[in-house]
């Protein structure tokens, strides 16, 4: 089972590249954007989307940032002959058109962090109060600070107050958690950026960035994942991510803050499965799980190139 499993992820892997150079030949974006923004700038379908609002103050209270938006999306693909299907997760985050390019965007660096699916109903506007224990977001609102420079995303372990982790290691098994990333980001440049966002109520004149690494979950007839229950579950799943952001205000020192939002693709597309079943499942059900995240790390990793 693990050599068919190995197997599978490598012809995932070679399928994943040939996509890459097919989108990067017909789309409008620079090459070396990640595959996912240039398969939205292409006009990619998504199954289901969710979006929730991140409001960053400065330290100046009179003038607050605009909003920005993460919008988590929901993508099935299967194969011509319905043996193979993917199902993946993506992270955007939208920001005002005006601030992309900016003095201060520059000055901006982001890192992001996202935990497994959470069985339970995610809140309207995005909070994770009660979806999180309280000693889970005290831990949080514990986590180091932003470097002080480009350099590397800081490690976080909230593994023992949260029952999972953030995923920010090199090795998949040290923690339950998620894709994260390695280094900041920031707004420099809208070169590998979208207006809008298909399937998402997104405000006008924001452009979009790909947020998060794809976690992409692989099913085959070798597995024991039912596609149609896997399906259901993700798309009513809050994940957690964090947003930790070191903005620099023009004329300003650098100033950080951080936010966390539960957001679930709930936003089922016209023509799209609506899910079925009872929702939060069975605690047999269960939450995603590290076996299928492991493979899907793989492929992520090897198709987003360590994105953001």
């Amino acid at each position: 089972m693990r050599l068919i499993r190995q197997v599978a992820v490598a012809g995932t892997l070679a399928a994943q590249h040939l996509v890459r150079l097919a989108y990067a030949q017909n789309s409008s974006l620079p090459e070396h954007c990640d595959l996912t923004i240039q398969q939205a700038a292409e006009g990619g379908f998504f199954n289901s989307t969710g979006t929730g609002k991140i409001q960053f103050a400065r330290q100046d209270s009179q003038h607050p940032l605009e909003p920005w938006y993460m919008t988590q999306t929901l993508h099935v693909t299967r194969d011509e002959k319905d043996a193979w299907r993917t199902q993946s997760l993506t992270v955007f985050l939208s920001v005002p058109e005006s601030f992309v390019g900016s003095d201060e965007a520059n000055k901006t660096n982001v890192c992001a962090y996202r935990m497994r699916g959470l069985n339970a109903t995610a809140h309207d506007d995005g909070s994770c109060d009660e979806l999180l224990s309280d000693d889970c977001l005290d831990a949080i609102d514990d986590l180091p600070a932003m470097p002080d420079s480009d350099g590397n995303c800081p490690s976080v372990n909230v593994q023992d107050a949260c029952g999972q982790g953030f995923f920010l290691s090199t090795d998949p098994r040290l923690s339950c958690g998620i894709l994260g990333v390695a280094r900041p980001f920031n707004f420099s440049s809208s070169a590998c950026s979208i207006s809008g966002l298909p399937g998402s109520d997104l405000p006008d004149n924001y452009r979009t960035f790909t947020g998060i690494g794809t976690v992409t979950l692989s099913l085959t007839p070798e597995t024991d994942d039912d596609p149609y229950a896997m399906y259901d579950l993700r798309v009513r799943q809050p994940a957690p991510v964090l947003i930790k952001a070191r903005l620099g205000a023009s004329g300003s020192v650098a100033y950080q803050q951080q936010k966390m939002l539960c957001i679930a693709p709930n936003k089922v597309v016209e023509g799209s499965r609506r899910p079925e079943g009872d929702f939060p499942p069975s605690s047999a059900s269960g939450a995603e799980r590290p076996r299928a995240m492991i493979l899907a790390l793989a492929v992520s990793l090897a198709v987003a190139g360590g994105m953001l």
